[in-house]
């Protein structure tokens, strides 16, 4: 680590070059990869320079090379500070001092895409520039180690080490003060000027009095008292500045500083910034310094004798005496606002104590019954869920231990699991919620009489329903407590968050350190957006989502990336950066499998499995009836196959179907508006009661328009299986080659496809693709070899 930050010291030097081809890039990153791994760059720099590079060299490839071949050195440098590099080519080059920043909302409204390269290499490194010297085009750039932000230093805070009790009186306490803080202001500044108004007005009654006073002293040439006067008010007002009279030709003749006297005073009208009558023929001006940027204030009431102008009363108040006033108006606010900041914090941190307190309890005598000490006892007082669940688990527990005691008590124990059995079966939904156009069934049986298993359908919001389908690593009472707890904290935090990876995340915050050693839970989380017709989903290691789209009658295998719930990681991002988040556009007639492994688990007598294969085919034969009749078939189809075999593990699926199209839930939409706008209602009103969007309503009618947006952006299952093929046979090949051979056999496919599927597999780099390749034949060599070892005596007796 560098100690000296005025160091700079060269640490390694490295050259190279590669052909300028699409197809040389992925050994440009997975070179830079290595160095920026070496020398400890942060994820975030290396995927920002990852991103730079991979548009300089297309740029590159695509204008300097043009219609003709070359190469791209490279010169990096790597420096305690920061990476070097320089990129060299000797084609076309262009001027790039007159790359202009783009106004993105322009490139919005009209649609553009491209023509950012410049500006992201800008945005992406510390500096960047472009010249044309004697050893080509000179692409040269800079990305210095990013140091931690204010926002890491926050996120540190609610670190998942912390407890959830902490977590959230610290972030409720960052957001009472920024709050706080808003209103301070606020009120600092509207009393501010309310202050200095009243006080300016104040003066100028002093000052319109005081006119008159000198009205008669100047006629008398009773200069001598009017002195006195002054001075007695400038000494009972600490918070002005200066009070003086001067005649018509501009002379002092009385100030409450008897230097000042006889001398001109002189006015700079251009430094007038303000202008205000007060009390009549009282005139206030703001006079600003333009050298200091300081300002005053002066009050003014002209002093006349029949008409005659005699001169003028002057009261100078300074910045310093307009913040005097304000001084003691602003302590009282501060002391208000940190007795409000304390005793909210203080209630805050009781209040939670309440909510966390039963979870607490109940996460202690879980992990107790999952251990075996059935003595410890959970005492929640009261009659809600928590005291319930509380009830039930210490019945459990009682029941448990006197079944141990004698072989009698057996029965007991199997009627205290059909009760949890029970209690299990009323925390799975009962009835499917109203979900605007899209028919939901599901089949739950578990394994053992209590199952780890779990699905919920929940309405998350505003025509959007959230569909969990969750599967705990043990089984029994010990899933059913893990299961049971999870279904509590998703139903906590999926109210309103319309993002399924936020919404696993958070449950993954909460049950992580209260898991126990060796267990865990996968699950897949849908949102279901009846608007738009679209499906947002993530998948915490759990088994893939089967699409059947009717239309093409075409089968999708989905599996985005993730770490299943519970599981201790190195490092607390890891989970939320891992897992990825997809979203489908769905169509009239689609169809949406979620299940557990029970299903392409289910063993029948011989130990043989029914399969993903045959879930797979039984999906694309099947998957134009209705998810009832869909289930109803399922079922039978693995009764039949099992021949009631004892199963290892629970079965669980959930079947979706969309009924109905956008276009038709526009126009429902749009007569439901129109009803509301003739009865004379508000667009605020119409969306409140319809809880929509209209501005959201018009974006989404406008992306049904664009049907690239409605594009699956997935393989179907036979692709995927290709793709597969593809790597094992030829591991050594580049993504192009594989975009090609795959073009040739289905047509030209989207952008992206075949790269993307490889990267959710992890096989992106042709390392990984030749390690996959090397045990994919294996495996089948040895397989080869077990089935010449069975063959062959059968052979011998038939002989």
């Amino acid at each position: 680590m560098n100690l000296n930050p005025f160091s700079n010291k060269t640490l390694f030097e490295d050259r190279f070059t590669l052909p300028a081809k699409r197809a040389s890039i992925p050994e440009m990153k997975d070179r830079i990869t290595k160095i920026c791994r070496d020398y400890n760059f942060s994820y975030k720099d290396l995927n920002n320079l990852l991103i730079v590079l991979d548009e300089a060299c297309s740029n590159i490839i695509r204008h300097a090379y043009k219609d003709k071949e070359g190469g791209i050195d490279f010169e990096i440098t790597v420096k305690q500070k920061g990476i070097h590099l320089t990129l060299i080519d000797h084609g076309i080059g262009f001027e790039w001092k007159k790359v202009r920043t783009p106004n993105l909302n322009h490139y919005v409204d009209i649609g553009k895409k491209g023509g950012l390269g410049v500006w992201i290499i800008r945005k992406l490194t510390d500096k960047s520039d472009y010249v044309t010297t004697p050893r080509g085009n000179e692409l040269r750039l800079v990305k210095n180690h990013s140091h931690k932000t204010f926002f890491g230093i926050i996120s540190g805070i609610f670190s998942s080490k912390r407890g959830l009790k902490d977590r959230f009186v610290i972030s409720t306490m960052l957001l009472l003060s920024v709050l706080i803080a808003g209103i301070y202001s606020y009120f600092i500044y509207h009393e501010r000027i309310s202050l200095r108004d009243k006080f300016l007005s104040y003066n100028a009654e002093i000052v319109k009095s005081l006119s008159e006073t000198a009205r008669e002293m100047i006629i008398k040439e009773n200069y001598l008292s009017l002195i006195q006067l002054l001075r007695e008010i400038r000494q009972n007002n600490r918070n002005i500045d200066a009070v003086f009279v001067i005649n018509s030709d501009g002379v002092i003749v009385a100030h409450n500083d008897a230097s000042r006297l006889y001398k001109n005073y002189e006015m700079n009208d251009a430094n007038v910034k303000e202008k205000k009558n007060y009390a009549g023929d009282v005139f206030g001006f703001k006079y600003a310094d333009g050298k200091t940027n300081d300002y005053h204030y002066e009050l003014v009431s002209s002093v006349s004798y029949r008409g005659i102008d005699m001169g003028e009363v002057r009261l100078h108040i300074s910045k310093e005496g307009i913040k005097e006033v304000m001084a003691g108006k602003r302590t009282n606010i501060r002391i208000a606002s940190v007795l409000i900041l304390v005793i909210g914090s203080l209630g805050i941190y009781l209040l939670m104590g309440l909510i966390t307190r039963p979870i607490q309890r109940l996460r202690e005598g879980a992990l107790a019954i999952g251990e075996g000490r059935l003595d410890h006892r959970i005492e929640l007082e009261g009659e809600d869920e928590f005291s319930q669940i509380a009830n039930a688990f210490n019945d459990m527990a009682t029941k448990f231990k006197g079944a141990q005691e004698t072989l009698v008590e057996q029965e007991k124990i199997q009627k205290e699991i059909a009760v949890a059995k029970e209690i299990q079966q009323t925390l799975l939904p009962k009835n499917v919620p109203d979900t605007e156009g899209f028919d939901i069934a599901s089949l739950y049986r578990s394994a053992r009489d209590v199952g780890g298993d779990y699905y919920d359908i929940l309405k998350v919001g505003p025509h959007r329903f959230g569909v969990i389908v969750a599967d705990v690593s043990g089984k029994g009472v010990p899933g059913s407590l893990v299961m049971t707890i999870t279904r509590t904290v998703m139903r906590l935090v999926c109210i309103g968050n319309r993002s399924a990876k936020s919404t696993l995340v958070k449950v993954n915050n909460f049950v992580k350190e209260d898991m126990k050693k060796g267990m865990f839970v996968t699950a897949f989380y849908l949102v279901l957006d009846s608007v738009s017709r679209k499906i947002n989903f993530s998948s915490a290691g759990h088994d893939p989502l089967m699409l059947y789209r009717a239309r093409e009658d075409k089968m999708y295998y989905i599996k985005p990336k993730g770490f299943p719930l519970g599981i201790s990681l190195p490092d607390d991002a890891l989970f939320k950066k891992i897992m990825s988040e997809e979203s489908v556009k769905l169509e009239k007639d689609d169809l949406i499998v979620v299940y557990t492994d029970g299903i392409t688990e289910a063993m029948n007598g011989k130990r043989e499995l029914w399969g993903e294969k045959h879930l797979v085919e039984f999906i694309r034969t099947n998957g134009k009836l209705a998810p009832r009749e869909f289930i109803d078939k399922l079922d039978a189809d693995l009764k039949e196959f099992t021949q009631g075999y004892p199963q290892n593990d629970d079965i669980t699926i959930v079947v979706i179907k969309e009924k109905r199209s956008d276009a038709e839930m526009m126009k429902k939409l749009d007569r439901q508006i129109a009803n509301l706008k003739k009865k004379r209602m508000k667009v605020k009103d119409i969306e409140k009661q319809l809880g929509i969007n209209v501005k959201n309503l018009k974006q989404i009618k406008k992306d049904n328009k664009d049907k690239t947006k409605q594009e699956i952006k997935f393989l179907t299952v036979e692709q995927k299986k290709e793709i597969m093929a593809l790597v094992v046979n030829n591991p050594g090949w580049t993504i192009m080659q594989y975009d090609r051979a795959m073009s040739e056999k289905y047509g030209t496919l989207k952008a992206n496809l075949v790269k993307n599927e490889l990267k959710r597999v992890n096989l992106l780099r042709p390392d990984q693709r030749k390690r996959y390749s090397f045990e994919r034949v294996s495996e089948q060599k040895e397989a080869q070899v077990k089935e010449q070892t069975v063959r062959q005596p059968e052979e011998e007796k038939k002989e």
